[in-house]
C-alpha cells in the first residue's frame, strides 16, 4: 500500500476531529470542494473513511475507519522529514504536527521551514539580479523575469515571517502551560 500524502493525512485528521462533509471542509478549514472531493473519494475507496447515506442536499458525511485512524497515527510523523517550500504543504504538515504531536514538534518543523523559505528567498533575490537589465531596457523579457523572481522572493519572505511568528506563538503557549 502506498504511503499517504500530506493532504490525505490532513483530511483524515480533520474527519477524525469532526469535519464530516465537503461543505465542512470548505467553511471550517478553508479547503475547496474541488480539492477535497477527489481526495475523499480516494480515501473512501482505500477504506480509510466511510461515507454515510447522502443528506438532504446530496452531501455525504464521512467518518474515519479503524484502518484510517491507524494510517494517520502511523504515517503523519514521516511528513516531518520533508523539506517542503510550498506553503500549502508546510501548513498541512504544521497542522498535523500540532494536533497529532505536540508544540515542540510543531515548533521544530516551523523553524526548519522558516529557514528553508529564507534560503529560497535569498536564492530568488540573487537570481533576479542576474536578469535585471536596469531601467533603461524595460522592453526586454529579462525585466519580466526579474520582476517575477523578486515577487517570489517577497512571497517566500512573507511566508517565512508567518512561520516564525507561529513558532513564537507555539512557544508562548508552551511556556504558559508550564507556569500553571
Amino acid at each position: 500500500m502506498t504511503p499517504a500524502t500530506d493532504i490525505d493525512l490532513l483530511l483524515l485528521a480533520l474527519v477524525q476531529r469532526g469535519l464530516r462533509t465537503p461543505y465542512d471542509f470548505k467553511v471550517k478549514a478553508g479547503l475547496s470542494v474541488g480539492t477535497t472531493a477527489p481526495v475523499l473519494d480516494r480515501l473512501e475507496k482505500d477504506g480509510w473513511i466511510t461515507a454515510e447515506k447522502p443528506g438532504s442536499r446530496g452531501s455525504k458525511p464521512f467518518s474515519i475507519t479503524k484502518a484510517g485512524a491507524k494510517k494517520l497515527a502511523k504515517e503523519w510523523r514521516d511528513l516531518l522529514r520533508r523539506r517542503p517550500t510550498s506553503i500549502d504543504e508546510i501548513l498541512r504538515i504544521l497542522y498535523l504536527s500540532r494536533v497529532l504531536g505536540n508544540a515542540p514538534l510543531a515548533v521544530r518543523f516551523a523553524t526548519q521551514a522558516t529557514a528553508d523559505l529564507e534560503a529560497l528567498r535569498e536564492m530568488k533575490r540573487l537570481e533576479a539580479c542576474q536578469y535585471d537589465p536596469g531601467l533603461g531596457s524595460s522592453s526586454r523579457a529579462d525585466w519580466y523575469r526579474s520582476l517575477k523572481l523578486r515577487s517570489q522572493a517577497a512571497e517566500a519572505e512573507a511566508q517565512a515571517h508567518l512561520l516564525s511568528d507561529v513558532a513564537g506563538e507555539l512557544l508562548g503557549a508552551k511556556r504558559s502551560k508550564k507556569k500553571r
